[in-house]
Parts: structure tokens; sequence; C-alpha cells
């Protein structure tokens, strides 16, 4: 009976196509609702130091703000705040029944300044996080489902497309200067993206500020330093701890870690990338390997790594902007009608992961609604703001 349970409540989970396992989000599912209000956002010229291997801790302040566009109107708006035109606009209207693996994106053209006497023009890159039809890219970060893969193969995807757009503005300028950028999942498009144009330009012509990145290469593999690539990450943060660096993926470029707000959440993290690792401890077995539901081991009736991050994810985020009100129905707990079924795989290999989602959506979501913070522009803002100051 249990067994037989618990298939229903996967079946009904899964079933989010009658064509794959596609998570689909509401429109007005995070992260539109946890952005900044883009008209009360001031960037002003955009300062571009010289040459494109120096950090600039205040363009990352200026681009982070250009980034928090959610739509193609809100990105227009900021685009105007930073004296810039806008080009060209492409897969903000993608339907949220499109699993493709794309990112939106937006370029524009501007004067920028390098100095007190020297302004330049520049071609303008912004690459928009993770909209509600898109969480399914996200976690197929591999399609090939190949150990031997180089890439986080959906984030290469997304660069390559955008490259086409971009290379079409290129060819078009004597000298091009370019900068790109991104946050969350547009950070990691915007590391490949990066990637490419450096081969096609050379380096130091192009500028990358991403931000909350996750992984896009593995470390086996050989890449040119990229001197020009900052990532700026919040340790408390779990999306740049994605990919897993277990799987052998990390970060181009240079990492720029931010300070830690709260070194136990740190540790609670380390820990659930550590739960993910056992339960998938190769690309493949992510993907491949059927657990049971009900008994250790793998089955034929089972659900494999992917698509149990696929349910916790499913369950958890169209919850995520609600719950981060401070007028939220407190008699409303997402955790209360699937922790029967957590419970009730207990002698599952995937039962640490169904803890995982206990913890998160408990009490309210405290834990759930923590973490999420920390992914959030604001915080990245706050802590680039701290960094700063310390300098």
């Amino acid at each position: 009976m249990k067994k037989s349970f618990l298939t229903i409540i996967v079946i009904l989970l899964l079933s989010i196509t009658n064509t794959a396992l596609f998570c689909c989000f509401p429109a007005g599912a995070a992260p539109s609702d946890l952005l900044p209000d883009v008209s009360e956002i001031s960037i002003g010229q955009l300062l571009v130091p010289e040459p494109s291997s120096l950090r600039s801790d205040y363009l990352a302040l200026q681009l982070l703000a250009l980034n928090c566009g959610y739509t193609a109107e809100d990105t227009q708006t900021l685009y105007r705040a930073a004296g810039l035109n806008v080009l060209s606009q492409s897969h903000y209207d993608k339907e949220e029944t499109d699993p493709s693996h794309t990112c939106a994106f937006t370029i524009g053209e501007g004067i920028v300044r390098q100095n007190v006497l020297f302004t330049k023009k520049a071609l303008v890159v912004t690459i928009r996080g993770t909209a509600s039809g898109e969480w399914y890219s996200n976690f197929d970060f591999c399609p090939s489902h190949s150990d031997e893969a180089v890439f986080a193969e959906n984030f290469l995807f997304c660069a390559e497309d955008a490259f086409l757009t971009l290379k079409d503005y290129l060819d078009k300028e004597e000298d091009p200067m370019v900068l790109i950028t991104g946050y969350s999942r547009g950070a990691a498009c915007a590391d490949l993206l990066g990637l490419l144009t450096n081969e096609y330009l050379g380096p130091d012509r192009v500028h990358v500020y991403a931000f909350a990145c996750p992984a896009v290469v593995r470390r086996d593999a050989e890449f040119p330093a990229c001197s020009n690539i900052f990532n700026y990450i919040n340790p408390c943060d779990m999306v740049p701890r994605l990919p897993l660096s277990q799987w052998g993926f990390l970060r181009i470029g240079q990492d720029i870690v931010l300070k830690c707000a709260d070194e136990n959440l740190k540790e609670t993290l380390d820990r659930y990338s550590e739960t993910l690792y056992k339960a998938a401890p190769s690309i493949r077995s992510y993907y491949n390997d059927r657990h049971s539901l009900t008994d250790s081991g793998l089955s034929e009736d089972g659900i494999t790594s992917f698509e149990s991050m696929l349910i916790l994810c499913r369950y958890l985020v169209p919850a995520a902007p609600d719950l981060l009100s401070d007028t939220a129905d407190a008699g409303n707990n997402p955790g209360d009608d699937l922790s029967a079924v957590f419970d009730a795989m207990e002698n599952s290999d995937l039962y640490p992961l169904a803890q995982i989602g206990n913890e998160l959506s408990s009490d309210r979501f405290v834990l759930g609604k923590t973490i999420l913070h920390q992914h959030l522009p604001d915080i990245y803002a706050e802590l680039i703001r701290i960094l700063l100051l310390e300098e």
C-alpha cells in the first residue's frame, strides 16, 4: 500500500508535461517578485577600468543593478538609466513549456567612461536570471549524461546562442569594447559567453562580471586563465555550488568570494552538497540511477536524483515569493502536503534528499526563506559594498 501511494504521488509530480520531465512554474513565481523595483534604480554612466583584467567593485555594483530587469521592458528602463540604447532583446517571450536551453538577454550600446579624460563606445550584454520556464534547464546541466563532459552543457548552449547574436554587432564595430554581465543562471551564461568572446576578440577588449554564478566547466579541461572574468560569490548562496564541485565543476575566471554572513548556514549548504553527491556520485548516476522510493538500492520503478531535484524545486519554488512576504498566511505551510510522503521514504537512498525538503519547508519555510534571501541581488549588493569599504 505504501509503495502504491508513493508511486501515485511521484507520477503526479513528474507528469508536468506529456513528453518530458519539465519543471514549469506560474509566471508570478520567483524571481520577478523578489527583484528590486527598477523604477527606483539609478545606475549612471558606466565606469569601466582599463585594462580589462583590473577589477572594479564599483562597476560591479553598476552592472548588478543593470541585471535587475525581469521583463524586456524593465531591462529597457535600466539601460536608459545607464545611458545605453537597446539594440536587441531575445527570449523574453519564451513559452513556459519550452524546455530548450536558452537565456533571455539584451544587447545595447553606449558611451562608457574609462577615466576622468577618456570615454569609449561599448557594447553591453546583460543576461537574465532564471524565469519560470527555465528551472528545468538549470537542473539538466549535462544533457549528454556523460561523465566525460567538459562544460555544463545547458549553460554552454545558452552562451552559444547569445554569441551568434552578439557577433553580428561585433562585426560592425571597428574596435569594439564589450561588457558582459549576468546574474544567477545568466551569470553562468555570461561566463561562457565571455570565454567565447575572448577567443573571438581577445580578452583585452572584453569585461565580464558575473553574480551568483553556477559552475560551468570541468577542472580537468584546459582553458585560458580569463583574467577579465570576475565571479562574485556569496558562500551562503546555494546556487554557485551547482553543478557540484565533487563532480569536477568550477567557474572560469576569478572568484571574488564575499564575506560569509552566517557560518552555520554555510555548513548547512556544505551538508546539502554532500548529500546530493552521495546520492549521485557521478554525472551519469545523477541522470540514470533509479533509486527505489521504499527500499534501499535501485529499482525500475524508482526515480533518479535528477528527477528528485525537479520534484524538490517544483514543490518549493512556487511558494517562495509569498513566503517572503511579511503578511504571508502562517496557516498554509507548503511542507504539510508532502511531509507524509517524505517520511514514508525513510528506507530509500533518496531519503536524505527528502529530509532536505522537510528542513527547507518546515516552520513556514524558515530555512528555505533564509537560503533564498542569500541569493537575492540586494544581498549581493550589500556584500559588494562591504568589500568596497574594506579596500
